[in-house]
């Protein structure tokens, strides 16, 4: 995995088990075929989309992923970067996308601060960690505003999707 430029995270518990979760970098040279082969019913929307990840990969991949999906995506590596881009930002937000847990400031408490500013953003919140290791945050209480990582672009554009349904 490290030879491919990629990474490992292992999540282990007693009792519980252990998961592996391989990373690899996104692949540069597809072959023209497959970077043909997208389906004709590609919706252009106009939502604009926060995402708040400080795994850079990750990031860059929920960026791409959106941006192709037709959203306005903006991009900050913390929850002290997404208040400053989300300030800065003129228009309206309509979604944020935050990892639960990130470095001086964490997800469920950057959606406390941002929907001061903006009442009527929705939030999506996504983690590496299992479900019931989160179960004591309030605000993910239902796979309704949760992706799991990792996470395939279709299952973040589903998601992403169903959480805008409700603006």
């Amino acid at each position: 995995v490290k030879q491919g430029g990629g990474y490992i995270w292992p999540y282990s518990q007693p009792g519980m088990g252990t998961t592996m979760k391989i990373y690899l970098p996104w692949a540069e040279d597809v072959p023209r075929t497959v970077l043909e082969e997208e389906p004709d019913d590609t919706e252009v929307c106009c939502e604009v989309v926060l995402v708040a990840e400080d795994n850079p990969p990750l990031r860059e991949l929920a960026h791409r992923t959106l941006e192709k999906a037709g959203y306005q995506v903006l991009t900050a590596g913390d929850g002290e970067e997404a208040l400053r881009v989300s300030e800065g930002f003129k228009g309206e937000i309509h979604l944020l996308l935050t990892d639960v847990v990130m470095p001086r400031m964490g997800g469920q408490e950057l959606a406390e601060r941002i929907r001061n500013l903006r009442p009527g953003i929705q939030v999506l919140y996504m983690s590496g960690f299992p479900d019931r290791e989160l179960s004591h945050l309030a605000a993910v209480e239902s796979d309704a505003n949760f992706l799991q990582k990792p996470f395939s672009p279709e299952s973040l554009c589903r998601k992403v999707k169903k959480a805008l349904v409700d603006l």
